[in-house]
């Protein structure tokens, strides 16, 4: 079975825009390989956002225990050397978005 991801690619990968939250100690040192399957799924843009605490506050509020380890903020700089390996792959990497 293949993902909703796979099909959007296969039918117009132009119009996919991969949307990447980087989260420290999850996913920040599988970038690469996720740049590289964005690009081989035939994607030309992806937007790297960084992982920040909003929502810390919202769980206290609800009464909940926030379930993520991370309690800083990512500095989105720190991303931006992504940008040129995305531009080596074919991709248009963005910081934010």
């Amino acid at each position: 079975m293949r993902s909703s991801f796979e099909f959007l690619c296969k039918k117009a990968p132009q119009k996919v825009i991969a949307r990447v939250p980087v989260i420290p100690g999850f996913n920040d040192d599988e970038i690469c390989d996720i740049m590289k399957y964005a690009a081989f799924s035939g994607v030309k843009e992806l937007h790297l956002l960084a992982y920040h605490t909003l929502g810390i506050s919202k769980y206290q509020q609800l009464g909940r225990e926030y379930p993520y380890h991370v309690r800083e903020s990512l500095d989105p700089d720190t991303l931006t050397s992504y940008i040129e390996k995305g531009e080596r792959l074919g991709l248009t990497v963005t910081v934010g978005g």
